[in-house]
């Protein structure tokens, strides 16, 4: 199985990304950068393009963006928006890549149903509360 799952324009953002990479590598040598292309190099080869299908009306699909109540436990309770896309995001960012646990958790979902995910050995329940048009 593969290990990141993208979709076209996903993986088309990523070779960009290590093509620029490659050419910074070239001008300095940099060892941080250098790792860096390690990483897009094993991404890439562990990648999967997928095309984006429609699913039902109240299902969760790539590109949509969403309202989730998370539950970590009785104290802490977070409401948050995203967008589920088929690519690797930054922390900066509100997208949601269907590459981590929350995303796989609640791709193809539906709306208004708790699923259970694990962060290191720890169920976190999230309510899919609603989709954002």
């Amino acid at each position: 199985m593969p290990k990141y799952v993208l979709s076209r324009d996903g993986y088309n953002d990523l070779l960009r990304e290590y093509k620029q990479a490659v050419k910074l590598y070239i001008d300095n040598e940099d060892k941080t950068l250098k790792r860096r292309i390690k990483e897009y190099e094993t991404m890439l080869d562990s990648s999967k393009i997928i095309k984006i299908k429609r699913l039902k009306n109240n299902q969760i699909n790539i590109n949509e963006e969403v309202s989730l109540i998370i539950t970590y436990n009785e104290k802490d309770i977070e409401k948050v928006t995203h967008k589920l896309v088929a690519k690797e995001t930054n922390l900066e960012e509100k997208d949601l890549s269907i590459n981590t646990p929350l995303g796989r958790a609640i791709f193809k979902k539906e709306v208004g149903k708790t699923i259970t995910y694990k962060v290191k050995n720890h169920k976190v329940k999230v309510l899919i509360e609603s989709k954002i048009e």
